[in-house]
Parts: structure tokens; sequence; C-alpha cells
């Protein structure tokens, strides 16, 4: 099928994209990566008056540390960020989760905002962001705010962005030296979306395990018995398992 008929706007800009999204509010649909929007489009699952394409604006794509954190432009390419030095190093759990985002060729088009905003429940990011504390930078032309994932996912492709908004960056606390990460992940093929996700961490706090494909948003659980509850028993079944050898192999035993 051929997308609907739309009008294409292609800002410069920063402040001229939030002015546009500012005008057209609901209207507007952004336009990232265009992994997942542009099969929406095709088969007239949305139906937007006006894109609002940010791949010409400067800067978006940055990847840099900041005040011991990773923050990411909403415009970086995934492969970008899955090979990066410094991405490595101050939270390998998220190149590691993005080896299983789609595949190097959907990740050298795929943004990291363009991800988060499509707020898939079954997607490796969010995990990664629920489980490190990240906090998403959001942008209007009337300013910014940040929000924590349990704030920004509120259910399957549904976030807490509003109209107006576009996702800026994200800003991930840096893994500390000796801090535990794992993450795993169950699919039916190397590009397939995962039937269950996992990202877990460590902290002072103990284990802090973010899991995909059992709610409609990651799931922060510190023990695999917090999972007895999911209504599908094979998925159930599946995270319980996931969380408990990632809680053995960080020293975190394994109850539940």
């Amino acid at each position: 099928m051929k997308p609907p008929r739309f009008d294409y706007l292609a800002p410069t800009s920063l402040d001229e994209a939030l002015a546009l999204l500012g005008q057209h509010g609901e209207e507007a649909k952004i336009l990232a990566g265009g992994q997942s929007l542009v099969p929406l489009l095709n088969f007239r699952l949305v139906r937007p008056a006006h894109l609002v394409d940010l791949n010409e604006i400067p800067g978006l794509d940055r990847v840099e540390e900041r005040d011991g954190a990773l923050v990411i432009g909403s415009m970086a390419r995934q492969r970008d960020v899955e090979r990066s030095p410094l991405v490595g190093r101050l939270c390998p759990l998220l190149a590691a989760a993005l080896h299983h985002v789609g595949n190097p060729q959907t990740r050298n088009r795929g943004t990291i905002g363009g991800n988060l905003a499509h707020a898939d429940p079954t997607s490796e990011l969010p995990t990664v962001i629920a489980a490190c504390r990240a906090v998403i930078v959001l942008r209007s032309r009337d300013g910014s705010r940040e929000l924590r994932a349990e704030e920004f996912f509120a259910g399957p492709y549904t976030t807490g962005r509003l109209p107006g908004e576009l996702v800026y960056e994200v800003r991930i606390p840096a893994l500390g030296h000796g801090q535990g990460w794992v993450f795993d992940e169950l699919s039916s093929s190397y590009t397939a979306h995962p039937i269950v996700a996992v990202s877990a961490v460590t902290d002072g706090d103990g284990l802090r395990a973010a899991v995909a494909g059992v709610d409609g948003s990651p799931r922060v659980v510190s023990d695999a018995g917090e999972l007895a509850d999911v209504d599908d028993p094979h998925r159930r079944a599946v995270a319980i398992d996931m969380v408990q050898r990632a809680a053995r192999a960080l020293g975190r035993g394994g109850a539940g």
C-alpha cells in the first residue's frame, strides 16, 4: 500500500522543528529513522496531516559524557551508538542490547529517540533505560522536561510525550566500577522481536532487572518472584528463568 497524503516539513534547526510541532500538535508525526513510522504509514495505520523530518537538524546525533552520565541525542543512529567506544566504557549494557535490535541494516537508519518514542512493549532499548534509571529529556517550544522510564513508557506504543514535544536526548548514569550488568533475550530468530528481553544491573539496592514482553511497558523487578502474576504462562516461565539466571550471574542468588 501507499501512505496517505501529508505535508512534508523538513526544518533545519531545532527551534524551527519545535515551532512546527507546536503549531500542528496532534496532526503532526515526527520522522526520525523511519524504521517504525514508514511501515505504519504504508499500511495507513497512522494518517498524519504533517510529517516533520528531523534529519536535517544538526547536533541531535551527539554521543557524549556529561556530569557522570552518558548523554545520547535523539537522532543518534543505533549502529553508531552500538559501536561507540564511549558507550562501551560508560554503559556496555546499552551496546549489548542494541546488538539485538533488528539487524545491522535497520540499525544504520534507526535512531535512539525513534525507538524510545515508538514504545514497542517487546523492544530491547527501553529495558536498558529502565534498568539504568535513565532520564528521557523532552523539548517543546515551551521548554523542556525530564521523565523517568516509569513516567515515559505508559503502555503499548504509548508514552508520556505530549503533542508538540519531541524526544531531545536520553541521559544514562554511567555504570560504576565493579557494577555488574547482564542482557539476555529469547526470540524466534535473529531479526525477530524478542519474546522476552531482560536488562539487569546491580546497584546499592541489589538487583534491578527490567523485563520486556510481559507487560505493556518494561517491568522492573528485584526478584524473579515478582513475575509470578504474568498472565501468559510461557512468557512468565521464560522471564522468571532469565531473571534468575541474571541474578546468579551477578552474584545475587536465584530466588524466586
